[in-house]
């Protein structure tokens, strides 16, 4: 298991949150990962980190990609989950972001090497983002809603509603 996750360079991070974005069907509309790669390109963030797919895709259901260089050679691009790190301006605090393919196999391995990076990060929140395909009409705003498994944490996350033209939120803890 250690050999699937592939660590490039440990980066040394300030109080980070880790941001975690997972296509499949919990990514409507791919607002999650499309969310999660626009952090990461606007706060430049370097991979540093990436799992194997090889223990944890199926291959059949989440294909590679075959794609033409200049219409002479193949590459071959594999469904991936890499981490990014990147300084979050106007913050005390570093991110790192997950982006990726949830697993089709594997699920508490593939959730103990993230677990076990996010540790060894002294990652102090995490946050995963979805997206549900729901039938909102584009003139109304559109609900959102937020779960934590401390009550502290939920003050920390609301949005101006004015300013985002969401509907009422809905926030629980877990």
């Amino acid at each position: 298991m250690a050999d699937d996750l592939r660590i490039a360079e440990q980066p040394a991070l300030r109080r980070p949150v880790l941001i975690s974005a997972f296509r499949g069907w919990n990514d409507g509309g791919q607002a999650a990962t499309v969310a999660a790669a626009y952090l990461a390109k606007q706060w430049d963030a370097t991979r540093f980190a990436d799992i194997d797919p090889e223990s944890f895709m199926d291959f059949q259901a989440v294909r590679p990609t075959v794609t033409l260089d200049a219409g002479l050679s193949r590459r071959i691009e594999w469904p991936e989950n890499a981490f990014f790190h990147a300084t979050v301006p106007g913050t005390d605090r570093d991110a790192v972001i997950l982006l990726g393919v949830e697993p089709n196999y594997r699920w508490r391995a593939f959730t103990d090497l993230v677990v076990g990076l996010a540790r060894d990060l002294g990652v102090e929140l995490v946050v995963t983002l979805g997206a549900l395909l729901a039938d909102v009409p584009h003139t109304r705003p559109a609900p959102v809603t937020g779960a934590a498994t401390d009550p502290s944490a939920l003050p920390t996350v609301v949005i101006d509603d004015f300013q985002m033209g969401l509907a009422k939120r809905s926030f629980q803890v877990a």
